[in-house]
């Protein structure tokens, strides 16, 4: 989140910082916009209602929109019943 210079325990290379921007124009934008999409960043679909398969961003040096691997998991852990707060 935009702190990697403070940390020098660890010899961040460029890659680092460029998966930390993305990383971070994703979230600012989010927080203020309520939709993670941007200048400079890859698309990030939102779920379409039906959808079976939901896509994943894949954020790293080459961040990408890729096809969700996990349903089963997703389906499970969307069957379990949470305390409502």
């Amino acid at each position: 989140m935009g702190n990697l210079p403070r940390n020098s325990m660890y010899a961040w290379r460029p890659a680092d910082f460029k998966v930390s921007a993305i990383f971070q124009g994703f979230a600012a934008n989010f927080i203020k916009n309520g939709n993670p999409n941007g200048l400079g960043l890859p698309e990030w679909n939102p779920l379409s209602a039906g959808e079976t398969s939901p896509n994943v961003m894949q954020i790293d040096v080459n961040a990408r929109l890729k096809t969700g691997q996990n349903q089963q998991r997703y389906e499970l852990l969307d069957s379990l019943q949470y305390p409502k707060f």
